[in-house]
């Protein structure tokens, strides 16, 4: 992970320690484990001595850890595969990587560490180098798999509260002002004919109550209308005889 880096050079730079000129090691003269050749292709012409820290850095940093993809790799899985890639090759390294994640971290760091160290018995300096080799394989296993124990467990992220679903406030219905007299009543009598199933003139028509309406309405006008012309039939009969007498 990102903020293991300083953490796993530290650890490299153990194991690499200071100075060297082996002159059975093919990489030739070194300083903090970065050969001449490279410090050369990294813009450092000095010394290998006087090599500076922040030159050590870069070359760590873009050379081998963002090779590996450390970063994105869990603690002690990123210092297993990233001290690989310094003592091995990036791209051994990688490719061992990919060959042996799975499971849990503690578990790909053990197969990683079992193929590198199957790798290094096959080289030709193993008579050499060996015993160094197999100690820092060791220890970095070690090392690797402290850093997983050290690493807190994940915080399961809060989910925000549920928001409950809207509901509209309780309101009570506003009811129609009811309408008096003859005239209402036939509204309400015409609106109960169409009720459940939709409205129905026969229901309405066929209403005894809508009849008796009807008919007492008929016979009111009627009378009415015998009224009035009773009334002036009445008036015309007065008329006459008051034109006879006065003639």
């Amino acid at each position: 992970m990102k903020a293991n880096f300083g953490t796993c050079l530290a650890e490299v730079l153990r194991h690499e320690g200071g100075y060297a000129n082996h002159p059975r090691d093919p990489g030739g003269e070194t300083m903090y484990g970065i050969t001449i050749a490279v410090a050369r292709a990294n813009g450092y012409a000095g010394p290998m001595r006087d090599i500076p820290m922040s030159v050590v850095h870069r070359v760590y940093k873009t050379r081998y850890w963002d090779a590996v993809r450390g970063d994105n790799l869990a603690s002690g899985v990123d210092y297993a595969a990233f001290d690989f890639a310094v003592n091995s090759g990036v791209m051994r390294a990688r490719t061992y990587l990919a060959k042996a994640i799975g499971g849990s971290d503690a578990e790909t760091i053990a197969r990683l560490c079992d193929a590198r160290l199957a790798f290094l018995k096959r080289i030709r300096t193993w008579p050499t180098f060996g015993k160094g080799w197999s100690r820092r394989v060791v220890e970095v296993r070690a090392k690797a798999l402290a850093m997983v124990k050290e690493t807190p467990e994940p915080v399961p992220e809060e989910l925000p509260p549920e928001i409950p679903p809207y509901m509209p406030p309780d309101v009570e219905p506003i009811e129609a002002p009811v309408e008096h007299g003859v005239w209402g009543w036939m509204k309400r009598r015409w609106k109960g004919a169409s009720g459940v199933g939709g409205f129905s003139i026969f229901a309405f028509l066929t209403d005894p109550w809508v009849w008796a309406v009807l008919i007492g309405g008929a016979i009111v006008v009627a009378l009415i209308a015998l009224a009035i012309a009773l009334f002036l039939f009445g008036r015309q009969r007065v008329a006459a005889w008051i034109r006879g007498k006065i003639g």
